[in-house]
């Protein structure tokens, strides 16, 4: 049986703090995504972030993210996922930062479209990143340019090749994964896309939807990628994988994830998801240049947030929880497992 970073059925680690939520507590997080740039490289076709690039400040300052993090280190959250809104490795203290949270004790994964790694950068990366992911989106360099709005194709091919060559050298446990986003201009590329993933010696590539968008699949479309994922399943190994997220799960219930999985972003900004482009008035809950994070976690303005989210609005964009959620249903809440026995 092989399992996957993306396997619904972890969310069963979070089992004492769901039960905690389902009684109308909040528990401190277990994770934390960290929106530190607001700048960005490329001009990704419906990137959501988009909102956030005309923002300022663009950088989440250094002293403020070592604050946060000594503070979320003492209660206990146990990773941070260092994302969007713009390109992580555009900051200029990414690298600090990286290597700061791992001094914690605090798991980081970054994911990035790749283009800014410099040499100096790549022992750092390989030695105290959890994972690193890479949006690829495209076979071939036209694709690319059209999706990402730059010809930064080579440039992307040729990082990740020299981080799997020092992740193998060094016999790193680092994983090395590629994104793939499927929409009208690039879903034909699936299995190219498979194959091109394992020449370059990933550990996985992950296939998602794009959701909401003028570019989302038709029905006939996601028949013809249900058959190309069905082709590009065997290059499955036990050194790699092929993820496929493409069917969309919407959310049944109300959400329980967002107090395991809250967002800050370049503002010192604190918001319930990170899906919160098109929502920030109701899922900002505070400031962490103005409270600590404990009192804005605890505090009655969160409180009322959860209790103001909309699971139609969060069905309109893709959320990758929908699995985590039907477990959490089922095992937890329904108790179907029976979980309280081995």
């Amino acid at each position: 049986m092989n399992f996957s970073p993306f396997d619904g059925i972890k969310i069963l680690s979070c089992y004492d703090r769901i039960k905690q939520i389902s009684k109308g507590k909040i528990p401190l997080p277990k994770t934390i995504e960290f929106f530190v740039s607001n700048r960005c490289n490329h001009n990704c076709i419906d990137c959501h972030s988009k909102v956030l690039h005309r923002l300022n400040p663009k950088f989440l300052k250094l002293k403020k993210f070592k604050e946060i993090i000594d503070e979320i280190s003492r209660v206990g959250v146990e990773g941070i996922e260092i994302s969007g809104g713009g390109e992580p490795l555009l900051h200029p203290d990414i690298i600090e930062m990286i290597k700061y949270s791992n001094s914690k004790r605090i798991k980081v994964g970054l994911i990035t479209n790749g283009i800014n790694i410099k040499r100096e950068m790549i022992r750092p990366l390989i030695s105290n990143l959890l994972f690193i992911r890479f949006a690829l989106d495209a076979a071939d360099r036209e694709t690319y340019q059209k999706i990402h709005g730059q010809d930064d194709y080579t440039t992307l091919l040729n990082n990740i090749r020299i981080l799997v060559r020092e992740q193998k050298r060094d016999g790193s446990k680092v994983s090395i994964g590629l994104k793939f986003l499927a929409s009208k201009i690039n879903y034909k590329e699936i299995l190219k896309a498979s194959i091109l993933a394992k020449e370059l010696k990933v550990d996985y590539i992950r296939f998602r939807r794009i959701r909401s968008s003028i570019y989302e699949l038709s029905d006939s479309e996601l028949k013809e990628v249900d058959n190309l994922m069905k082709k590009a399943n065997v290059l499955n190994s036990n050194k790699f994988q092929i993820l496929d997220s493409t069917q969309h799960l919407p959310l049944e219930t109300k959400c329980y994830l967002t107090p395991l999985h809250p967002c800050i972003d370049a503002s010192g900004e604190v918001y319930l998801c990170y899906y919160f482009q098109n929502r920030m008035c109701s899922h900002r809950i505070g400031d962490l240049y103005r409270n600590s994070f404990r009192k804005i976690w605890f505090s009655k303005r969160h409180q009322k947030a959860i209790e103001n989210i909309k699971v139609e609005e969060c069905n309109i964009y893709d959320c990758p929880f929908g699995l985590s959620m039907r477990v959490i249903d089922e095992a937890i809440i329904k108790n179907k497992l029976h979980l309280e026995f081995i």
